[in-house]
């Protein structure tokens, strides 16, 4: 019988389990053996919602150490990067019939990787356009509005979620993952400084390094003809007036528009705090890559891949003020 597959219980995994299960919809949950053991001890599923609203609590879903789909399954890579490669060693060669992989990770590259590998395989984009934080195992917290976009015209999988309280999306083309990658290149930023999102909408100097890094962004997207459509009701020319000149209106704006809460911060901060590789090559390093094959560059999304992965591998506790990372950037 086609199935639901989440593999990953992290944040996104959890939130997506949470979510599948409340509209009851069949879903397995995968997650690596020694993870399984902590996570098989929760009684049950809980995502805490700053919306005010009472948390959401459904029974724990059924869970596994088998992540290969099976036929007519519908696949939910709720993974890091990192681990992407050994995900796809993992599999056979050629992947059941009827499944749909659905890549739940930072930028672009995902999908790209996963239909070289798996030629046949049908493959979804779904961009995520909000911020969550696991708690503990099964538990996670949604820190805006739940939305995903997802790049098909499929009913079934555009309802998947049901009434459930997710805001499901239909994306034509890529315009909107490129622009929520734009987005996601401040979380770089935020990395380097321990920052959260108000501060970086809220101060001066971190809102100066965002629009930097945009700005050469959107100048190799628009030299390599790649459309892009951001998260907000903007072109890109008023946004970055909006972020230079709004004073504290950018932050109050994205809190309303997304439920955001004054203390969420993107996952890379999490990651570079604990030494973790992160997605910076998957996010900056799309841009830096991009300009590459234009014989172009772009030195100040490059300058930021290189100030994190030289803290990968090592907990950081010492982390540059605004005004240190604008002295290098700006």
């Amino acid at each position: 019988m086609a199935n639901n597959l989440i593999i990953g219980a992290g944040a996104i995994g959890t939130v997506f389990a949470g979510y599948l299960t409340a509209a009851r919809r069949p879903l397995r949950v995968a997650e690596r053996s020694e993870c399984i053991d902590a996570i098989a001890r929760q009684e049950h599923l809980q995502i805490d919602r700053i919306t005010g609203r009472p948390p959401l609590r459904v029974p724990k879903p059924t869970l596994t150490t088998d992540s290969v789909p099976r036929e007519g399954d519908t696949v939910f890579i709720c993974i890091k990067h990192r681990d992407l490669q050994a995900l796809m060693d993992s599999w056979p060669e050629h992947l059941p019939g009827g499944v749909t992989l659905i890549p739940c990770l930072n930028g672009i590259g995902a999908s790209r990787e996963l239909q070289l590998r798996f030629p046949g395989t049908h493959i979804v984009t779904l961009t995520i356009m909000f911020n969550a934080q696991l708690l503990e195992p099964l538990h996670a917290r949604v820190t805006a509005r739940p939305q995903i976009l997802l790049n098909t015209d499929n009913k079934h999988l555009l309802g998947l979620f049901g009434n459930s309280g997710v805001d499901v999306r239909r994306a034509d083309g890529t315009a909107a993952a490129w622009g929520k990658l734009l987005i996601n290149l401040a979380n770089g930023i935020c990395a380097l400084t321990n920052t959260t999102f108000k501060d970086l909408l809220t101060q001066p100097l971190l809102g100066r390094c965002f629009v930097a890094l945009l700005d050469e962004a959107t100048e190799i997207l628009n030299q390599a003809g790649i459309s892009f459509q951001l998260p907000v009701a903007l072109p890109y020319p008023v946004y970055r007036l909006f972020l230079l000149h709004g004073g504290p209106l950018p932050w109050w704006v994205g809190k309303l528009r997304n439920n955001m809460s004054a203390g969420s911060y993107p996952s890379m901060v999490a990651d570079l705090r604990r030494g973790h590789t992160t997605e910076v090559r998957q996010l900056n390093g799309e841009i830096t890559h991009l300009a590459a094959s234009l014989g172009s560059q772009a030195p100040r999304n490059q300058l930021i891949v290189e100030l994190i992965e030289q803290r990968h591998g090592q907990a950081q506790h010492d982390f540059l003020s605004p005004s240190e990372l604008a002295a290098l950037l700006l």
